[in-house]
């Protein structure tokens, strides 16, 4: 790679990072009403969190993908969804990328022993007589996905009726409608990159960037030189609007 690519890669690196601590700095944005994100990350307490044995707020065991982290930032999501036709208007389920083998084998001891502290706990909410229904079809869904993916939802273990689901990997390119081509960043980038808001660690806003539209290099060093402008001056709340405008005319492009 030549010299000034690196260059290029350094500057855009560090551009994304300091936006993401923009956004991240609750003075200079207020969250929308993001009715439906609160329910699913109430859920994802006891079903994702208490489950795996990992508190919200440890860093590097988790991060939460998809369109969730743009519900913290309402002007951008708000001009997103106003350039591009496939931007939800509304976070229909719950992403949670798990990595790590310890988490998983935790997961697995709690469904799998009927004395666990977990199931007592499920068993309150649910009733007792029904846990060895869980139990069973949490065994199937271990066999069918070989402990890589958890559905505690209406399409797995049907404890919650909203659509959480916890991996081992995130792979947008094995969604149904995906494009053919489609790569993103290794998971232990992303991890790294994860930024906590609110008690919880999410996405960076560049790989969010990056698995929605899959920005080319041309799209990316534009949308760069529009943030570094903007983080490099005295910027003010009401002037993110006019930014994010700026990068949605890019990207459409």
């Amino acid at each position: 790679m030549k010299l000034f690519e690196v260059y290029q890669d350094m500057m855009a690196s560090e551009t994304w990072s300091k936006f993401d601590d923009y956004l991240a700095n609750e003075t200079s944005l207020t969250e929308i009403d993001a009715a439906n994100v609160n329910e699913l990350l109430k859920e994802s307490n006891v079903l994702i969190f208490e489950a795996f044995g990992i508190e919200p707020s440890q860093a590097g065991k988790y991060f939460i993908g998809g369109s969730a982290r743009l519900f913290k930032n309402p002007e951008l999501f708000k001009v997103l969804n106003q350039q591009f036709e496939n931007f939800p208007l509304s976070v229909g389920d719950l992403d949670v990328v798990i990595p790590g083998e310890k988490e998983w084998k935790t997961l697995y001891n709690n469904y799998t022993n009927k004395d666990s502290e977990y199931l007592k706990k499920v068993g309150k909410v649910i009733g007792e007589k029904n846990i060895p229904v869980v139990m069973e079809r949490f065994k199937k869904q271990w066999e069918q996905y070989g402990g890589k993916i958890y559905r505690p939802g209406p399409n797995g273990l049907k404890l919650s009726k909203k659509d959480i689901e916890a991996f081992t990997e995130w792979r947008p390119d094995l969604a149904s409608d995906a494009e053919d081509g489609v790569k993103v960043r290794a998971t232990s980038q992303i991890l790294k990159d994860a930024v906590k808001v609110g008690g919880r660690y999410y996405m960076s806003i560049y790989d969010v960037f990056d698995y929605k539209q899959k920005l080319g290099r041309e799209k990316e060093q534009a949308v760069v030189k529009l943030l570094g402008k903007f983080l490099n001056g005295k910027q003010k709340p009401q002037e993110s609007e006019l930014l994010f405008k700026n990068i949605g005319a890019v990207l459409e492009r």
